[in-house]
């Protein structure tokens, strides 16, 4: 499980690291005043809960190249979407999302 906090940016990247089918749960992790709630479904679906007082922008992270990704069922904009490779070789695809205080909001890979 990664979850990195920049707080000049009040950003939150999550990445799941471990076995593809593994589901990982992380609750009322302190930050920024508040908490944070975060919720691997293997590589393919991530859920954040926002409690730290105010939003945040969120970065959900998932290996391989993927064309589409849902936010809680909708399609996020390709703008919203950016790709890379990391220093290990791996493709991935991160969306990048603003994540209301008290809001939970659940990233998914469409393809």
């Amino acid at each position: 499980m990664g979850i990195t906090p920049d707080a000049s940016t009040h950003t939150v990247a999550t990445r799941m690291h471990g076995p593809t089918t593994d589901a990982t749960r992380i609750s009322d992790i302190p930050l920024w005043g508040g908490t944070l709630t975060v919720q691997h479904e293997g590589h393919t679906a991530t859920t954040l809960t926002n409690h730290t007082g105010s939003a945040l922008t969120w970065q959900a992270t998932f290996y391989g190249r993927h064309n589409r990704l849902r936010a809680d069922g909708r399609r996020i904009a390709s703008g919203a979407l950016t790709t890379g490779t990391d220093v290990k070789g791996n493709d991935y695809t991160t969306a990048t999302l603003s994540v209301p205080e008290g809001a939970t909001m659940t990233v998914r890979c469409a393809d």
